[in-house]
């Protein structure tokens, strides 16, 4: 059984389904804060704001940098998202095989 621990410990079923969840929804989260980001330089530069200490302005460039580490850190969870679903997928594979109810 690939990616499953050769000692199972009960409600490692359940306990891998959750932990991929939060992981998947981790991996959502940057890309949220950076469309957060974009919408106010696009709000920016649609109405022509040119005061305000805390918001992009008219004029300003797109935040490239912001939409590269949202990008990155959003490759970088999502791989250990996969991974997790992979594992969940062949701890309950092996449930069915040894005629467990998974947990």
């Amino acid at each position: 059984m690939d990616g499953a621990p050769g000692t199972r410990f009960v409600g490692d079923t359940k306990q891998a389904r959750t932990y991929a969840w939060f992981l998947t929804f981790a991996a959502v989260v940057p890309p949220a804060v950076v469309a957060v980001f974009v919408l106010g330089w696009y709000r920016a530069q649609v109405y022509g704001w040119t005061e305000g200490f805390r918001s992009y302005h008219a004029g300003d460039p797109f935040p490239w940098g912001w939409v590269a580490v949202g990008v990155l850190a959003c490759v970088f969870l999502g791989r250990f998202a996969v991974r997790q679903w992979r594992r969940y997928r062949a701890l309950v594979a092996d449930d069915r095989r040894r005629g467990v109810r998974p947990s």
